[in-house]
């Protein structure tokens, strides 16, 4: 099994990647209610969360995975957000505005 984990993907472990995903999929969830989801303020939170706390973190524990996963989580899920926030009306808040480039309406399944 660490032999797996180990193994690279773009200049990152599995366990990083399954990090990464785990950590997108609860933290949406559990900060939905919170902060919302799929729009540009939830985006921006959960970019200053994975660019300028979990680094801070990351320095202290470089070359840990788990560490490296969860900023990733947080960053990918962040960019998301935006993206949806601005082109696919999830608006820069809940409720708020919303360019609404490509159509659709907010993507927030289930919540």
């Amino acid at each position: 099994m660490a032999d797996i984990m180990g193994k690279k993907i773009g200049g990152s472990t599995l366990l990083t990647i399954f990090v990464a995903g785990a950590t997108k999929t609860l933290e949406e969830r559990l900060l939905a209610p919170v902060i919302g989801n799929g729009t540009v303020l939830s985006g921006v939170i959960k970019l200053a969360a994975g660019g300028f706390v979990l680094p801070w973190i990351e320095g202290k524990y470089k070359e840990n995975s788990i560490v490296k996963g969860v900023n990733l989580g947080f960053g990918v899920d962040g960019i998301e957000d935006i993206i949806q926030g601005i082109f696919f009306g999830g608006g820069i808040w809940n409720g708020g505005p919303s360019l609404n480039i490509l159509g659709g309406g907010n993507t927030q399944a289930g919540f």
